[in-house]
């Protein structure tokens, strides 16, 4: 997203350039910002966060998709906020496929583990293999946890109780255990957390 939301940038700002010779580069860059801020808040407030949390949450919480702009409404977020939303790299697919320029696939999909370290497509179209780099991801689970250490988040046990539950103290679903929890899942958590 951010590779194509750059190019998107160069691109409106030469078609300011274009329609408004007379305007300095900062005056392009303030515009243009603004007409991607609202292409961005128009995919995430119009299309993904629906997909996300659901229509009946968008009515729950009254988000309105259409104007959602109000200059008195504060939009800071917790740090925790920040980094929980970092979540969407988990729904991205764990294959791959190599595309060509015109995002033919040249290659049929295959796991990203097999070919993360094959530094060999990063150099294929004539050097521009690295592009195909940018639309693969990879699972990020141990990054998302060191950054909530670097941040100095507090452990499971205190989020819990802010959100009115008491600790956990083992990973039953049973009480004092993770009651909230689905038993597969406090069963995986067990595996992990040995």
């Amino acid at each position: 997203m951010h590779t194509i939301f750059h190019r998107a940038h160069n691109s409106f700002a030469n078609g300011l350039a274009k329609i408004k010779p007379d305007w300095d580069d900062k005056m392009l860059y303030q515009n243009e910002r603004k007409i991607l801020i609202g292409v961005w808040q128009n995919i995430v407030f119009g299309e993904y966060l629906p997909l996300i949390i659901g229509q009946p949450a968008i009515e729950n919480y009254k988000i309105d998709v259409t104007d959602t702009y109000n200059e008195k409404t504060d939009a800071t977020t917790t740090n925790e906020g920040g980094i929980a939303f970092r979540f969407g790299h988990s729904t991205v697919s764990r294959l791959i496929a190599l595309q060509d320029e015109d995002y033919s696939l040249s290659m049929p999909p295959e796991t990203f583990k097999d070919h993360y370290f094959l530094t060999k497509l990063y150099h294929i179209f004539d050097g521009r293999g690295r592009e195909d780099v940018f639309r693969w991801t990879v699972d990020s689970a141990c990054q998302k946890m060191d950054r909530g250490r670097d941040h100095g988040f507090p452990g499971y046990n205190a989020y819990r109780r802010y959100c009115g539950h008491d600790p956990a103290r083992d990973f039953s679903t049973m009480r004092g255990g993770l009651v909230n929890m689905d038993s597969d899942v406090a069963s995986l958590l067990q595996k992990v957390y040995r």
